[in-house]
């Protein structure tokens, strides 16, 4: 596990990214969203997410699993395929957060995470 802990805020909605698990077929990334205000976000998904390494290689990035609770949602992102183990710098991008009770109220991005890995024994 890579622990990652960076936060990003764009307009009152704070995206972390708290680690990376990485495995031989993929990998898993921990993120939490909250919202400044309770009453206009509750129903939240984050949309858009790419990740590039610094070789310039994308990867798949799909939500994996969500919890919602009032202004927070917790959860994972798959990443695929598997990381390789040389690559030093993994750039995680997250376009929008949508709150699904009031598509108007999308935020766009964006949050950018680099993300310094150091190679796998």
């Amino acid at each position: 596990m890579v622990p990652i802990n960076q936060v990003q805020s764009i307009e009152g909605l704070d995206i972390a990214l708290v680690s990376l698990e990485r495995h031989d077929d993929g990998a898993r990334l921990r993120f939490m969203c909250r919202a400044s205000d309770v009453a206009t976000r509750r129903r939240m998904s984050v949309l858009d997410v790419i990740a590039v390494d610094d070789a310039a290689r994308l990867y798949r990035v799909a939500c994996a699993e969500s919890v919602p609770e009032g202004n927070r949602l917790d959860g994972a992102f798959a990443v695929a395929p598997a990381i390789p183990e040389d690559v030093g710098l993994l750039t995680v991008t997250v376009g929008t957060v949508v709150d699904e009770g009031r598509p108007q109220d999308s935020v766009p991005g964006p949050w950018v995470f680099p993300i310094r890995l150091s190679p796998r024994p």
